[in-house]
């Protein structure tokens, strides 16, 4: 009789085991596939970031607004951006 319980104690012991060993494996392929998903969205976004460029590549525009008001200096900045960038390089 006893050698029954202890058979039905390992048996109940080996599958408690396997369901937790189980678990393990399902929680660990869960994790993997979440990493792998979260870096093809990693990579998805870098594709799409610009490039950057350096303080030397960068092209100035600047502006003397000694004297100016705060309303001026931003119109004269906006005179000389547009006419730095714009398509048309039309003069004013």
């Amino acid at each position: 009789m006893t050698a029954l319980i202890l058979d039905v104690l390992r048996v109940a012991a080996l599958g408690l085991a396997v369901m937790f060993l189980w678990d393990v494996w399902r929680l660990i392929r869960k994790a993997i596939t979440a990493i792998d998903r979260d870096q093809d969205i990693m990579d998805a976004v870098e594709t799409h970031e610009p490039e950057y460029m350096t303080f030397e590549e960068a092209e100035i525009v600047a502006v003397h607004v000694a004297g100016m008001s705060r309303e001026d200096a931003l119109v004269a900045f906006i005179d000389a951006y547009d006419k730095r960038y714009s398509n048309d390089h039309r003069a004013d």
